[in-house]
């Protein structure tokens, strides 16, 4: 459950998904539109995963698969996720690179009722949407588990490209 938790919010690892958003109030931020990641491997979690994450308003619809190779033709989890989101002060990373503080309200993982903030960072280069480093839950000072706990750091070789 933890990993899911953290996948679903941006690793936005959001988060980081699904196409189709949630209605999603609000107005459109810099986010707006589709951003996913193709076959990527993910050292925190020792996996090879695909997502996809949706931002429509100030709401995200996420989906993610985990592989157990490096073609990810061999599923080995899936996880969908709903919930809302508020942007907030722009940041100095600990490498020096800009970022912006986003906190997550996780609503539903895998359709079922489920009540979670995330405090995450995040950056958009070009296309590309980078979040933070967690280092995984329990396991790091910045796992996003509070707002003293958000990460410093971006995590730099999981980029989602936005479609």
């Amino acid at each position: 459950m933890k990993k899911i938790i953290l996948l679903s919010a941006l690793s936005l690892n959001l988060v980081v998904a699904c196409g189709g958003g949630s209605g999603g109030g609000g107005t459109a931020t810099e986010l707006q539109g589709t951003w996913n990641t193709t076959c990527l491997y993910n050292s925190v979690w020792d996996v090879y995963e695909t997502t996809r994450v949706t931002f429509s308003g100030n709401s995200f619809d996420t989906s993610g698969t985990d592989y157990l190779d490096s073609g990810c033709t061999t599923v080995d989890d899936t996880y969908a996720t709903t919930g809302t989101f508020v942007i907030g002060q722009s940041l100095t990373t600990s490498s020096g690179l800009s970022a912006k503080e986003i906190d997550l309200t996780i609503q539903t993982i895998d359709g079922e009722s489920f009540a979670f903030v995330f405090y995450d960072i995040y950056r958009i280069d070009g296309n590309k949407l980078f979040t933070g480093n967690t280092g995984g839950f329990d396991e790091d000072e910045h796992d996003g588990t509070t707002q003293e706990k958000r990460p410093i750091a971006l995590l730099l070789d999981l980029p989602n490209t936005k479609i």
